[in-house]
């Protein structure tokens, strides 16, 4: 089974990383494995490769982890503006909850995504000129 791009590109790192010359590489992937490229190499041969990467001084480091925007929790001055839209609204809070329940299935945004969507919408309202209407009889 051949190396996937992260492994490929793993290798080009620490390779560059630690100075080695590309005639030295291919020099090492022919007379260790009787490979010419690192696409040719297998998963344990990898290891012993990242090994004579280590043992000339190469160290692997994660980069940071990036997390998405949509996955941040709703911040503060989301949490205002929203309470905001609702009291220029009029809602009450049972109907706030079965609005945000409807918009983003939570009863309050747990995201900044979740948050942004609901600022939207009510803003889109608002635009429409929404007043607050009494909510229908539930049919029996």
């Amino acid at each position: 089974m051949s190396l996937n791009r992260q492994q490929l590109a793993l290798v080009h790192l620490a390779k560059a990383q630690t100075g080695m010359g590309e005639e030295d590489y291919r020099a090492l992937l022919s007379s260790r494995w009787q490979v010419t490229t690192s696409k040719d190499l297998t998963r344990p041969q990898l290891d012993e490769l990242l090994k004579v990467f280590r043992s000339l001084g190469w160290r692997a480091k994660r980069p940071p982890r990036a997390r998405p925007n949509a996955l941040e929790l709703a911040g503060p001055a989301q949490q205002m503006m929203i309470s905001k839209l609702y009291d220029g609204m009029g809602w009450a809070p049972a109907r706030r909850v079965g609005f945000n329940k409807r918009t983003c299935g939570a009863p309050w945004p747990q995201t900044r995504a979740q948050a942004n969507q609901i600022i939207e919408a009510l803003k889109a309202m608002m635009a429409r000129g929404y007043t607050d209407r009494p909510p229908t009889e539930e049919r029996a």
